[in-house]
């Protein structure tokens, strides 16, 4: 019975972990999703008018990365339909978050099978039951 125990005390600790662990991947891709989600949006970017020693304004895209603010330099007259992300760029980034929303999809899928097995298991018993052994 003491053995019996202690396996089911190592078999929660593990479940724990994986609980932390299914929370972190689940935050870090929500993260990276959001990320790129903003990218392919071009959002969090903008356009600067400079003068250099007053002379003619030029434009320059900013824009935040890792916490720095970024710079870069588009000319007296840019063409302001070239600011979108090249095609190849646009369609890795896609694909990229294709590939997290069904990573998502597994992680879900496999949480709601896990999380049917606990009801079932934990549903048989009365309530009564379930409050002594808490």
């Amino acid at each position: 019975m003491e053995r019996e125990l202690r396996e089911l005390y190592k078999l929660r600790d593990r479940l724990r972990y994986w609980v932390r662990a299914f929370s972190d991947e689940l935050k870090s891709l929500e993260e990276h999703s959001r990320e790129i989600d903003n990218r392919l949006k071009m959002k969090g970017r903008w356009i600067d008018w400079r003068y250099v020693n007053g002379y003619r304004p030029y434009a320059c895209l900013r824009w935040f990365e890792n916490g720095k603010l970024r710079s870069k330099y588009l000319g007296k007259n840019p063409d302001l339909r070239l600011l979108k992300l090249p095609k190849r760029e646009e369609r890795e980034l896609e694909n990229e978050l294709k590939s997290i929303s069904e990573r998502i999809r597994k992680l879900r899928s496999n949480i709601q099978k896990a999380d049917k097995i606990f009801r079932r298991l934990f549903m048989k018993r009365s309530p009564k039951k379930l409050k002594k052994a808490t």
